[in-house]
């Protein structure tokens, strides 16, 4: 797709906090009886295996395989999700390596959960937390709003409120810390809770003024018979691309 993974490149690097998000629920994953998922993504014209999620029941762990490049010129690896008794993850692991130095570091996330909150604690490598994040949640159990500042000054470097207009959900997310930025990002979703729509502006607060294009993105979803993503088309007009694919594999099969 000549749109879509720039952008969605360009938003990770700018994110603040965690290198790696999933794109599907970890818990629903497990609680279908998943033991594997592989994402395929469309990179030059071909779908490319991208990411790669192993379910290790004994030790309750989900191992992800993925390189991707960060801005420090190192590369994520590989993770651990260590879920808790509810199948949420309690513990994360990432994997990186230092492709100058040729050297692997580990950095860790931790998770702990409340009725109406979530909290995500960064650890430096003399084990001390030194960021974190907060998610807040209302009584649909929906994010909305998150804040990530520092442990010792409460610096606060980015600020996130979701909220619904009409059939769409709009997510509006500021920067305070470089590089500065705000994006706001409207969807509509299908009946099964994935995108069909997407509208993202970035406005990057530098000198001189950069200036991104808007960017309007269409898709078309397939699912699985446990309702989860197996492919995602990007439609051009009257043209329909696949540009994703998802290869889930379950206890029952």
């Amino acid at each position: 797709m000549k749109i879509l993974l720039p952008l969605s490149i360009l938003i990770s690097n700018l994110f603040f906090g965690q290198y790696h998000v999933p794109d599907f629920n970890i818990t629903k994953f497990i609680n279908d009886g998943g033991i594997s998922k592989e994402i395929y993504t469309q990179q030059n014209g071909q779908l490319k295996l991208n990411e790669k999620y192993s379910f290790d029941k004994y030790s309750n762990t989900i191992k992800v395989t993925v390189d991707q490049d960060m801005n420090d010129g190192s590369s994520l690896i590989g993770l651990d999700y260590i879920l808790d008794k509810e199948n949420r993850i309690s513990e994360e692991k990432n994997y990186f390596k230092d492709n100058q130095l040729n050297e692997k570091f580990t950095q860790i996330i931790k998770y702990r959960y409340t009725k109406s909150s979530k909290q995500l604690s960064y650890y430096d490598s003399n084990n001390k937390v030194y960021l974190k994040t907060f998610f807040f949640y209302n009584d649909k159990d929906e994010v909305v709003e998150s804040i990530t500042l520092s442990k010792d000054d409460l610096i606060l470097h980015e600020r996130t409120i979701n909220y619904k207009l009409d059939k769409y959900e709009i997510s509006e997310t500021e920067k305070f810390t470089f590089p500065k930025y705000k994006t706001v990002t409207k969807r509509e979703l299908d009946k099964n809770g994935f995108s069909i729509y997407t509208e993202s502006k970035i406005d990057i607060y530098s000198t001189p003024k950069q200036y991104m294009s808007d960017v309007v993105l269409y898709f078309e979803n397939e699912i699985d018979q446990k309702g989860n993503l197996s492919k995602k088309y990007g439609i051009y007009g009257q043209k329909k691309e696949l540009i994703q694919e998802v290869i889930t594999q379950y206890l029952s099969q």
